[in-house]
């Protein structure tokens, strides 16, 4: 179940809310700085849910003495709530925290300095998005690892 919760937000986040600030006719910098504020809001659910899920996963498989599949399963998920962690990590403290610098001077800055700062803001908007891609493809294994007993 929280496996699923996690995998839901991520879908929900990622194919409601970003279209939908995409589709309003405000200056992408703004874009920028309410998604990082919905970041920080969503940190607030998703860090905790992880920690559960983390204590879950190791619950279930001390408790239950894994061997043959059962082990197989419970390393795989070991190591893609590791990958997990790392990429929610990199996402919300390098990447979120570094298009939050851009866009701030982005807004403030003028000439070229502002060229800059979109090329550089793009850039990172495209591996913000693959990081995001990954994260789903992972959550998604991790789920569907969960649900099978």
């Amino acid at each position: 179940m929280l496996a699923g919760t996690w995998f839901g937000c991520l879908v929900f986040t990622t194919f409601v809310v970003s279209p939908a600030l995409k589709g309003l006719e405000w200056p992408e910098s703004t874009r920028v700085l309410v998604r990082s504020r919905i970041g920080r809001q969503f940190r607030r659910l998703a860090n905790p849910l992880l920690v559960l899920l983390a204590a879950a996963i190791v619950l279930a498989g001390v408790s239950s003495r894994p061997s043959g599949w059962s082990l197989a399963r419970f390393v795989a998920q070991l190591i893609l709530l590791v990958l997990l962690g790392l990429l929610a990590a990199a996402h919300g403290f390098f990447l979120g925290t570094r298009l939050q610098r851009l866009a701030a001077a982005e807004r403030s800055e003028v000439g070229s300095e502002v060229v800059e700062a979109r090329a550089a803001r793009h850039r990172l908007q495209r591996l913000s998005f693959a990081v995001s891609m990954a994260d789903l493809v992972v959550s998604l294994l991790l789920a569907i690892l969960a649900a099978i007993a």
